[in-house]
């Protein structure tokens, strides 16, 4: 069985701040909170293959309301797998967001990758 990881990155921040090389907990433990509440709601179709990736552009109002949510032209997953992905996001809202205030960022940007859980 496969499993899409999250990466979290705040596309507006430089590299140091981002939630996946940020030295502050609270950034991660967001990033993990984000990723958990989209992963929860996603049902990977079979045309997603280990080893794409998918770049999403999120952009949420404080309280986690989701604005837009759209895969980047990058984006390895076919039109299925990119609208299952978008669609979960939506469904995931309102994102993490109590208790997450000082990390908040309008802009998100999420990556997926998807990995044998097993390794």
């Amino acid at each position: 069985m496969l499993a899409a990881l999250l990466s979290l990155s705040a596309g507006a921040l430089p590299a140091q701040e981002r939630a996946s090389e940020s030295r502050d907990p609270l950034v991660r433990e967001y990033g993990l909170a984000v990723q958990r509440a989209i992963l929860e709601r996603w049902t990977r179709p079979e045309s997603v293959a280990e080893g794409q990736r998918c770049v999403l552009a999120v952009t949420q109002l404080p309280g986690g309301i989701v604005v837009s949510v759209m895969a980047t032209p990058d984006c390895e997953y076919d039109a299925i797998g990119k609208r299952s992905i978008e669609t979960a996001v939506l469904k995931a809202q309102p994102l993490p967001y109590e208790g997450y205030e000082r990390v908040f960022q309008r802009r998100l940007n999420l990556v997926f990758v998807v990995k044998d859980p097993a390794l």
